[in-house]
Parts: structure tokens; C-alpha cells; sequence
């Protein structure tokens, strides 16, 4: 198999993992702006994907902190793991564990 044949099943496999699982994951950029989430992400925020782009890092839809998570994560180059309470789509509180990475995209940097 060459390495470009690799790279192409290792990134179809990728989006296959991202999009099936049933934790929530969503990117944003570095500059803290809205990249991308799965259903699951969604479905436990207990809104629609397309309500997710409206909120970005900073927001405090996602729960506390997590600017500060992201920076920590960044400056570290290490995850950083806790877990928040958030607004829950009944209106009460719910917990959530979150888990920030930084990670490198195509001619940029990001956080998942």
C-alpha cells in the first residue's frame, strides 16, 4: 500500500470513528470559531448540529471553562480532561466529561 493510499484509508476511517460514536465530539479552530460536530454532539446538547455552529468556543453553551481548557491544552500540547455542568436542553443542569486535545489540521491548528 503507498503512503498516500494509506493517509486516504486512515482519514476515511477517521470520519467513519467521528461520525459513528456515540460521545459527542466537536472541533473549533484556534482562533476559538466553530469547526465541526457529529450527531452525537447534538444529541446529547439535545439540539440540532446546525444550532451547534452558532456557538463558538467561548461560548458558555458548552460549560465553564472550556476557553481556558482549550488554552491549557494548547500551551501543553496535552489533553486536558474534567468534568463541567452545562445548561441541559430541559433547562436544568447536566454534567458532561469533557476532554480537549489539541490536534493539527491541514495548514492550521485546532482543538477537539
Amino acid at each position: 500500500m503507498t503512503d498516500r493510499r494509506e493517509a486516504q484509508l486512515m482519514r476515511l476511517l477517521g470520519d467513519v470513528v467521528l461520525t459513528s460514536t456515540p460521545r459527542g465530539v466537536v472541533a473549533f479552530s484556534s482562533n476559538g470559531s466553530f469547526l465541526w460536530a457529529n450527531r452525537s454532539a447534538a444529541r446529547i446538547a439535545g439540539t440540532t448540529p446546525e444550532e451547534l455552529t452558532r456557538h463558538g468556543l467561548c461560548d458558555g453553551f458548552w460549560g465553564e471553562g472550556l476557553d481556558e481548557d482549550a488554552e491549557a491544552a494548547l500551551a501543553g500540547a496535552a489533553p486536558v480532561r474534567r468534568e463541567v455542568a452545562r445548561s441541559g436542553p430541559d433547562g436544568g443542569r447536566q454534567w458532561i466529561e469533557r476532554f480537549v486535545a489539541p490536534v493539527a489540521l491541514p495548514d492550521a491548528e485546532g482543538l477537539v
